[in-house]
């Protein structure tokens, strides 16, 4: 032990390797909120295209209503949440490169971008099943 150091005193080095850690783990908690955010607009989305789809074909709706603007707002819905998850990847992506350079050693890939990329694929499906 140095002189003036204490018992459970940590070195600088050990303090920049733990306050990156931390703000990783803080990147890593937007980018599940944005997640959380994007999952909702999609699936809402896709329940207001499918359900008045099917009100629609079943002749439920009388006049009045063209059938055709629930469609637009569900799309518009599943729309902006896939454009949101495609922003909220970009930025986290971006982040960790930024953190990479100040560490000067690869960061592992994390698992909310992993689920990210998987919700997106889901979300294009369920983008073209309310389109066709």
């Amino acid at each position: 032990m140095n002189f003036g150091e204490s018992i459970g005193e940590e070195s600088p080095d050990m303090k920049t390797s733990l306050g990156i850690d931390r703000t990783r783990l803080a990147a890593e908690r937007t980018l599940m909120a944005w997640i959380r955010t994007s999952m909702a607009m999609i699936g809402f989305g896709f329940t207001i295209g499918k359900f008045f789809q099917y009100l629609r074909e079943s002749s439920l709706i009388r006049s009045g209503i063209s059938g055709r603007e629930p469609l637009y707002i569900g799309l518009a819905l599943v729309g902006t949440g896939l454009l949101f998850l495609v922003i909220a990847c970009v930025d986290h992506i971006r982040f960790l490169r930024l953190l990479d350079a100040e560490k000067h050693r690869r960061l592992p890939l994390t698992l909310p971008l992993t689920a990210a990329v998987m919700l997106l694929a889901i979300g294009v499906l369920a983008l073209i099943s309310i389109l066709f």
